[in-house]
């Protein structure tokens, strides 16, 4: 009886520690690619590079951007006209994202299908906010937010 007993608390706490240890790596499930296109719009914080080292954020400028991934594979970019409304998308294309090595480090890499946009590490700071750094010299890092 006793060691039915126990050998049931083992049981238990082995389900439980295999449900828990499933239950991280679910969590992290929406951190791969198809985070961007389940989580809706993203919109367009601020960018910092370019040739002058430049800030440009939401404040400072006469536009908003906004990104729409959509399933299973095609991002949508949103620029506001001069009126500031949202009236069509001014570009639409395919892309995949990918682990690569950028500088030595392995990187979760956006590449567009159009072969017009230059390829953009990925990066996450919580579940909201989305860092696109371009691939090219004296790229721009953009930040998003989704809302």
């Amino acid at each position: 009886m006793r060691k039915t007993a126990l050998a049931l608390l083992l049981a238990m706490t082995i389900a439980t520690l295999g449900a828990i240890g499933m239950s991280c790596s679910r969590s992290e499930t929406p951190m791969q690619s198809t985070f961007l296109a389940e989580q809706g719009v993203w919109f367009w914080l601020q960018s910092d590079g370019g040739l002058n080292n430049e800030l440009l954020h939401v404040d400072s400028v006469s536009f908003a951007r906004a990104l729409v991934f959509n399933p299973p594979s095609t991002v949508e970019f949103w620029e506001t006209d001069t009126s500031g409304s949202f009236i069509e998308p001014e570009w639409v294309v395919g892309y995949t994202i990918d682990w690569e090595d950028v500088d030595s480090v392995r990187k979760k890499v956006l590449r567009y299908a159009d072969g017009i946009h230059a390829p953009q590490t990925v990066e996450f700071i919580g579940r909201d906010t989305l860092v696109l750094t371009d691939l090219i010299a004296n790229g721009y890092t953009h930040t998003y937010e989704r809302f």
